[in-house]
């Protein structure tokens, strides 16, 4: 997930096609808070296992 300026929403970075123009920033505490989010939200959605 990244910050475009201008934008109200984040962008998937994976799918976002770049302009010239656009001011893309990957380390704003936005950015980094919903990609631990979604980092949590797929852990949390595995199945439990034992660790060994």
């Amino acid at each position: 997930m990244v910050e475009v300026e201008g934008e109200r929403v984040l962008a998937a970075s994976c799918i976002r096609k770049p302009t010239s123009e656009m001011k893309v920033f990957t380390s704003s505490e936005r950015a980094k808070e919903s990609r631990k989010l979604v980092f949590e939200l797929l852990l949390a959605d595995q199945p439990k296992r034992e660790i060994s």
